[in-house]
């Protein structure tokens, strides 16, 4: 009997999107009969990622669709996926809201969400307890990501006052529930499906990451002209990249060749470029947008340094793939990348709300000698590889999905 892998949409190439497919060639390579299920589709973009693979698109329109109204646009939709994943031994849903459909079905298949976190459009503050604590801590916030969710807060506060957004939390609550497994990429991933569902049942898979061939030549020391950091992601207030631009206008002063390579596309890029501007940092801070593969590794070969501070993340691909690539990892004090992080032994966790607190891993990694940068650089791949590879990862999500998951 196939396997069922059910996600909402394959539109922009994100992280769950990439996850998912990841699973799917896994599945395909080690024999399993594997069905990808999803109610919308970018083909130019997606359709290469599943060649040879089972690919069944359940609606057509935009999937938001669902969400434009309330509760009864989900419930039409349920029959559609019955119908795609009816003959499937076992379903693997992604991001909301597929978990609430596939609770809501009555398939016979063991009925499995891997949860990369809850709706943050309806479950806003049990998502972002960091963010959260720190505003209630600082009324007003000091910083645009505090501003930002203090308006955020006030809207989602308005909205759960709307009967049509009641109905769809209940809808998401009432079938999550009625899933037969929950399983969490992260503690943190899995304390969130507790605080939103009252579930303590979730299992941590971490997610499965896509490592690069080691390199023929490691990486040997610090380039000694400058520190050079590479900060690669979504450019969207909750990635928090002011506070990497703020702490790095505190170490150039000291470290004049230093440079800052930004890489990513987002609605916060204006005001990100505008904020490098106005810190003096126009000849040492590159913002690239997109780039293609070639030279997305040119610019991680020219860095030595990867660093973000995601607020509530739950797990952060970026971080074990920069690893990979040898560089060493700044990230935040809490959430998945903290994990990845194991607490602080293979990388610098920092207050993602003090930028002298990033600054100050900056200047620590400068002092590093070579050989400890090495040691580090090590260190971090191996543990990265030895938790979160293809060989290690596969095997328990297969485990989780029970005996229909045996080819």
């Amino acid at each position: 009997m196939p396997i069922g892998l059910f996600h909402p949409a394959f539109r922009g190439i994100g992280g769950a999107e990439i996850l998912v497919a990841t699973w799917a060639q896994y599945m395909k390579r080690v024999g399993v009969d594997v069905r990808v299920v999803t109610m919308d589709l970018d083909e130019r973009r997606w359709r290469s990622w599943f060649e040879g693979i089972s690919l069944t698109v359940t609606a057509s329109g935009s999937w938001l669709d669902l969400l434009s109204s309330d509760r009864r646009k989900l419930e039409r939709a349920v029959p559609r996926i019955e119908a795609s994943l009816s003959d499937c031994g076992a379903v693997l849903a992604s991001n909301f809201p597929a978990n609430a459909l596939l609770g809501a079905s009555s398939i016979k298949a063991k009925r499995v969400w891997f949860c990369n976190e809850p709706s943050r459009k309806f479950h806003l503050v049990a998502t972002s307890p960091r963010l959260h604590e720190q505003v209630r801590s600082s009324p007003g916030g000091s910083s645009d990501v505090e501003r930002d969710y203090v308006r955020a807060l006030a809207k989602y506060e308005r909205a759960q006052r709307r009967r049509a957004f009641r109905d769809v939390v209940q809808f998401d609550l009432q079938n999550t529930v009625k899933l037969d497994g929950l399983l969490a990429l992260t503690e943190f991933g899995r304390d969130s499906v507790r605080r939103v569902y009252a579930r303590s049942d979730a299992t941590v898979v971490y997610p499965m990451v896509r490592f690069p061939a080691r390199r023929a030549r490691p990486r040997a020391g610090l380039d000694r002209s400058g520190l050079k950091i590479l900060t690669h992601s979504r450019l969207s207030i909750l990635k928090n990249v002011d506070t990497v631009i703020r702490a790095f206008a505190k170490v150039v002063a000291k470290l004049p060749g230093s440079v800052l390579h930004v890489v990513g596309e987002g609605g916060h890029k204006k005001r990100l470029e505008k904020l490098a501007l106005d810190l003096g940092l126009a000849n040492s801070t590159h913002f690239h947008g997109h780039l293609p593969e070639a030279e997305l590794n040119r610019v991680y070969d020219d860095c030595d340094v990867f660093a973000l501070l995601p607020l509530d993340e739950p797990f952060g691909m970026v971080f074990p793939e920069a690893a990979a690539r040898g560089l060493l990892l700044v990230g935040p004090d809490h959430g998945g990348p903290l994990e990845i992080l194991d607490g602080g032994r293979q990388g610098f966790c920092c207050d993602p709300f003090s930028p002298e607190a990033v600054a100050e891993a900056f200047q620590q990694i400068w002092r590093l000698s070579d050989a400890e940068v090495d040691a580090r650089r090590v260190a971090a791949d191996d543990a990265c590889r030895a938790r979160f590879s293809e060989a290690v990862i596969g095997p328990q999500i297969l485990r989780a999905l029970g005996s229909a998951a045996r080819a």
